[in-house]
């Protein structure tokens, strides 16, 4: 039996593990937090937040709307998905 050749364009691992690699909420009108959700955006988010452990990652983040869009903006640069949990249910940016 032949394997078939492998794809040119492997799949992220965090599309299979799911759909985003941050999820985001409010959870005041002042406080937002953000989860990491995949192995990949645990790598950069590591080297972004200038957290030194990965047990300091799994640590949600806390921060105001500014932090939330900054962060958001870093990451959807970088072609991460992330999952925003709002009131009327979620949204993938």
């Amino acid at each position: 039996m032949v394997a078939p050749e492998p794809s040119i364009t492997q799949p992220r691992a965090s599309s299979i593990e799911c759909a985003a690699d941050f999820r985001i909420r409010r959870l005041t009108n002042k406080e937002w937090e953000i989860h990491i959700l995949s192995s990949t955006a645990r790598n950069w988010a590591i080297q972004a937040t200038g957290r030194e452990t990965a047990k300091e990652v799994d640590i949600p983040i806390r921060t105001d709307l500014a932090g939330v869009n900054d962060f958001t903006y870093q990451a959807r640069k970088r072609g991460y998905r992330t999952e925003y949990v709002g009131p009327r249910g979620v949204i993938y940016l």
